[in-house]
């Protein structure tokens, strides 16, 4: 790949393997918007289309940030995300943080300091603490980018 080459669904874009300082076979994947630094990084999480569930149904993805009381990002090492089933029971339990790089948190076109993809459709609750515990719940529709501003009180 070049610079400014276009990519297109189903174009190879790297491959597995080991290299650099990383301990095992990976893949390395960032995503830099608009120069080639690192203050540019992206979470590659949003530039990826969602995959069709067992349902048939689109994937959706979960955009937040949890913000003070004069408007600014908060830095949370343990959210939880509690999948939902209608009736409450709890299908699946994530754990997430905020970006530990400053420089990620706060950019556009989101302002994000916190994202999880391809996650089934439904309900969700999202817990964490700051000062006390806190709870959201939150409906991810199917192929869609839900973004959620979270009051730290």
């Amino acid at each position: 790949m070049k610079v400014g080459e276009r990519v297109e669904v189903g174009d190879e874009i790297g491959k597995v393997g080991v290299g650099g300082v990383a301990a095992g076979t990976h893949l390395h994947f960032e995503v830099r918007l608009g120069e080639n630094s690192y203050h540019a990084t992206r979470n590659p999480e949003l530039w990826l289309l969602p995959h069709l569930g067992e349902d048939g149904k689109l994937h959706a993805v979960l955009v937040g940030r949890i913000l003070d009381a004069a408007g600014e990002p908060l830095a949370i090492d343990n959210i939880v995300v509690k999948r939902l089933a209608e009736d409450g029971e709890v299908l699946a339990v994530m754990y997430t943080s905020t970006y530990a790089a400053g420089e990620m948190v706060d950019q556009p076109p989101w302002h994000e300091s916190f994202a999880l993809g391809d996650l089934p459709a439904g309900r969700y609750r999202i817990s964490f603490v700051y000062r006390r515990m806190q709870q959201f719940d939150v409906r991810l529709e199917p192929g869609k980018l839900t973004l959620v501003n979270l009051p730290g009180e």
